[in-house]
C-alpha cells in the first residue's frame, strides 16, 4: 500500500461503494480466524445491500463481494485487509496496521485507514550493491521482497567475474574503475525501470568503493540512506534486520520534520486543532498538511477530513502519539 494506491482508491466512483476492512495475522495459529472475520463482515454488508432493493438491482455487486474474499491468500496476510467493492469491480490492500472492523455502504469508499497504512507503510527500494550480485528489494517497513526480472545483476567483465587484467602495461586499477562503472550504469538503467513503475525512496548498501561508484554514476538516482557495509550474500531475512533499524531512524526523522512544520504553522498563525474546526477547515481547502495520531481510530469526522484534505490537493501524515504531545490528535497546518 502505497501513496499512489491511496489516490487511485480516493478517485474510485460507485453508485453503492462497500468498504470492508478487518485486521488480519501474519502467521499461524492466530490467522486461523481471520477468513471468518471477514465473512462476517460481508454478511453484514449483504445485510445492509438488501435494504436498498431487490437483489436482482445488486447482482453484479453482490457477486464481486463473494469474489473479493476469495482474491485473498490467508497464508500470505500482513496485519490488515481492506476490500473495496462496487458494481463495477473490487480491489484489494493489505494493511501494515491493525484496523477497526469495517462494513460500510456508502455512496464513497472509506480510506482513511487506506490513508494510514500508506503514511506508515514507508515502502522504500533497497539496492544491494556488489559484484556478484547486485540485488534489488522492494521493502515495506521490516518486509523486503526481492523484485526479480532485470534484477540481480552480475557484474561479468574485468574486475567481476573475468578477474583483473593481465595484459602487459595495463593498469589493473583504473581497468577495473572503468569497469565497475560500466556495470554500475547498467544497474541504474534497470533500476530506473523498475522506478518507472513504482517510484519510492532509494536506500542504497555496499562497501565505499561501491557507493562511491554510484554516487558517480547515478546522480539523478541519489539514495536517501547510504548504509556502508558488504550484504552480498545475506537472506532477506538477515538483510532486514540488519537494515531496518537504520531504515527506520530515517523515516522517524520525516515524522520530526512534520511536528516542526506544525510549530511553525502556530508561531506564523496558520494552525488549527481539534477534528471539527480542522474538518471545516479542510472542506474549504485551507489545509496544507493534515497531521493525526496513530493511536486515533475511533474517530468518524476522521474520514471526512482525510478525504477533503486529500481531494483539495492537502498531504496527510500519521505520527506516534508521543511527538504530537504539545498538538491536538488532530493538527494542521494551514495554507492561510
Amino acid at each position: 500500500m502505497n501513496k499512489s494506491d491511496l489516490l487511485e482508491a480516493m478517485n474510485l466512483k460507485a453508485d453503492v461503494a462497500v468498504s470492508i476492512y478487518a485486521p488480519t495475522h501474519r502467521r499461524s495459529p492466530e490467522n486461523q480466524g481471520d477468513k471468518i472475520v471477514v465473512k462476517n463482515l460481508i454478511t453484514q454488508a449483504l445485510e445492509k445491500i438488501e435494504v436498498l432493493g431487490p437483489k436482482r438491482d445488486y447482482e453484479n455487486l453482490i457477486a464481486n463481494l463473494h469474489a473479493s474474499i476469495e482474491s485473498i491468500d490467508w497464508n500470505n496476510t500482513l496485519d490488515g485487509v481492506a476490500l473495496l467493492v462496487s458494481a463495477e469491480g473490487y480491489w484489494k490492500y493489505d494493511l501494515n496496521h491493525q484496523p477497526l472492523l469495517q462494513a460500510s455502504v456508502s455512496n464513497n469508499f472509506a480510506i482513511s485507514e487506506l490513508a494510514r497504512t500508506a503514511n506508515m507503510s514507508f515502502a522504500y527500494h533497497l539496492l544491494v550493491l556488489s559484484e556478484s550480485p547486485t540485488r534489488l528489494f522492494r521493502g515495506d517497513r521490516e518486509t523486503l521482497t526481492e523484485i526479480n526480472g532485470d534484477f540481480p545483476i552480475e557484474h561479468l567483465g574485468r574486475g567481476g567475474e573475468q578477474g583483473s587484467p593481465t595484459d602487459f602495461g595495463q593498469r589493473t586499477s583504473v581497468v577495473e574503475d572503468e569497469e565497475h562503472r560500466k556495470f554500475f550504469r547498467r544497474v541504474a538503467e534497470a533500476l530506473s525501470k523498475t522506478q518507472t513503475k513504482e517510484t519510492l525512496p532509494l536506500v542504497t548498501t555496499g562497501v565505499e568503493r561501491f557507493l562511491a561508484f554510484w554516487k558517480d554514476v547515478a546522480p539523478d538516482q541519489k539514495p536517501v540512506l547510504a548504509i556502508e557495509g558488504s550484504y552480498d550474500f545475506m537472506s532477506e531475512g538477515q538483510l532486514s534486520q540488519t537494515v531496518w533499524p537504520r531504515i527506520q531512524e530515517h523515516f522517524r526523522n520525516k515524522n520530526e520534520l512534520v511536528v516542526k512544520n506544525l510549530d511553525l504553522a502556530k508561531s506564523k498563525g496558520t494552525y488549527a486543532g481539534g477534528i471539527q474546526e480542522v474538518l471545516e477547515l479542510a472542506e474549504a481547502g485551507r489545509v496544507a498538511q493534515l497531521v493525526v495520531s496513530e493511536e486515533l481510530t475511533d474517530e468518524p469526522r476522521l474520514e471526512l477530513a482525510v478525504r477533503a484534505t486529500l481531494t483539495n490537493g492537502g498531504l496527510v501524515s500519521f505520527v506516534p502519539a508521543e511527538q504530537l504531545l504539545s498538538f491536538s490528535p488532530v493538527a494542521a497546518g494551514l495554507r492561510f
